[in-house]
């Protein structure tokens, strides 16, 4: 019985290696690089509708409604309310959501009010 593998070829296990880590790290920088951008609830204001986004804050109101909960969350820059279908948060906890930027505009007595929210996903 031999100990030596005359099959066995390190430089060859090397490139599969290398080629395995090259493909692993590929594969993470592009699912990095999809997700949506961290901004600020005041920059939201400026964002067009559907646009992508994620934000970073604390849970400061919670609102239940039939099939969805609205909440709002607070960063440095002010705040924004979310609306999801999922279960809320806990009230002030930090969380980060990512979801799409929603615009609402109703007329009140000739007045346009307008609030941007987001929609998570």
């Amino acid at each position: 019985m031999a100990l030596f593998n005359p099959k066995f070829n390190p430089k060859l296990s090397y490139k599969f290696s290398n080629t395995l880590l090259n493909t692993i790290l590929l594969l993470a920088t592009i699912a990095l690089s999809s997700c949506a951008p961290t901004v600020s609830t005041s920059t939201i204001q400026t964002q067009p509708a559907d646009q992508q986004v994620q934000v970073k804050g604390k849970v400061i109101t919670i609102a239940p409604m039939i099939n969805q909960v609205a909440y709002e969350v607070q960063d440095s820059g002010g705040s924004i309310w979310v609306m999801s279908q999922k279960q809320p948060p806990r009230l002030d906890s930090e969380i980060s959501i990512a979801g799409k930027v929603k615009f609402e505009s109703i007329q009140v007595e000739g007045q346009e009010i307008a609030e941007r929210y987001i929609l998570e996903d």
